[in-house]
């Protein structure tokens, strides 16, 4: 019993987890996606991007969402890193996701 009832949670739980795991990806790449469409704009309004991709996260379950957003002339990438809800705290419930956008301009 004393390996037979881990190795049974192990295959009950560990669909779950990784279950829970894909669905904290998803947010993580839907709020990246949403914050380089905010920020990719002729004309952005500052601090839209972050705020956009928070409010994602935090209605997808991430927590400690950091977003961070970098520029450049022709490009606009961002970074959203969080936390899944995990049954065991493993480096699993870590999750990232980075996106890269060619910023809109006038021609």
């Amino acid at each position: 019993m004393v390996i037979l009832v881990p190795v049974l949670l192990l295959f009950g739980l560990g669909p779950i987890q990784v279950a829970m795991w894909y669905h904290a990806h998803q947010v993580a790449m839907a709020a990246a996606e949403t914050a380089a469409e905010t920020q990719r704009v002729v004309h952005p309004t500052p601090g839209d991007a972050q705020s956009s991709a928070r409010r994602i996260a935090d209605q997808g379950g991430l927590k400690n969402t950091t977003v961070r957003v970098t520029e450049s002339l022709t490009t606009v990438t961002v970074t959203v890193a969080g936390r899944s809800t995990a049954f065991l705290d493993l480096p699993l419930s870590n999750v990232s996701a980075t996106v890269s956008m060619p910023k809109e301009r006038l021609s």
